[in-house]
């Protein structure tokens, strides 16, 4: 997780004309998990992820953008902790906190979504099943749940890190994939894909300090 603390503060909000005060400083935990991920999708009711078939670096960036509110509301997603207490709802969380994250706040987050939470480096791949036709679902949070409950794992992986995640199911469904069909180790080019670009979004937020 990601320690974060947020600076007491007191800054003038355009939008309702007044003034948004925080009185003491606040320590936040932060986790680029599954959970943050599906908070994120039942809002804007889209996919996080960009489309696989457009990887390459999501064709050059020319993926879905986010707006500087959607990226904010994803912060929010991520807080797992606020001064030691478990966030169990979203709307425990006061919206005026994410108004004092500033820009050395925003530096850590973006280096932490840059980082793979791993010591893995590649994953081995398998070659398609010829009996089954490709999956035709786009990526969301519910292709990943439904992973989760296929291979019976606790539903408390959730709260991982969403690469450490990921590459304990592509392991599960490489050791259970016959020989003939495994093929040679090659870098994790999604993950690598997915790191950049949640910084290129997290980019566009700019900073609020």
């Amino acid at each position: 997780m990601l320690p974060i603390t947020v600076k007491a503060f007191n800054v003038f909000d355009e939008s309702t004309d007044s003034f948004i005060t925080v009185e003491q400083d606040t320590k936040l935990l932060l986790e680029n998990s599954l959970f943050a991920i599906s908070e994120w999708e039942k809002k804007y009711e889209k996919p996080w992820f960009p489309d696989q078939k457009a990887s390459a670096y999501a064709k050059k960036q020319k993926q879905e953008q986010r707006t500087p509110d959607e990226m904010l509301y994803f912060i929010k997603c991520m807080i797992r902790y606020i001064n030691g207490v478990e966030v169990i709802d979203l709307s425990e969380i006061n919206d005026q906190l994410l108004y004092g994250l500033n820009e050395e706040n925003y530096k850590k987050i973006s280096e932490y979504l840059q980082k793979g939470q791993t010591a893995l480096k590649s994953i081995p791949e398998t070659k398609p099943d010829k009996k089954h036709k490709s999956d035709p679902i786009r990526m969301t949070s519910e292709r990943i749940y439904a992973w989760m409950a296929e291979l019976q794992m606790p539903m408390a992986f959730e709260y991982w890190n969403i690469n450490r995640l990921m590459n304990v199911i592509q392991i599960i469904n490489y050791d259970n994939t016959p020989d003939d069909r495994k093929k040679r180790q090659k870098p994790l080019e999604v993950a690598q894909d997915y790191a950049r670009i949640n910084e290129q979004r997290l980019k566009a937020l700019g900073t609020k300090g």
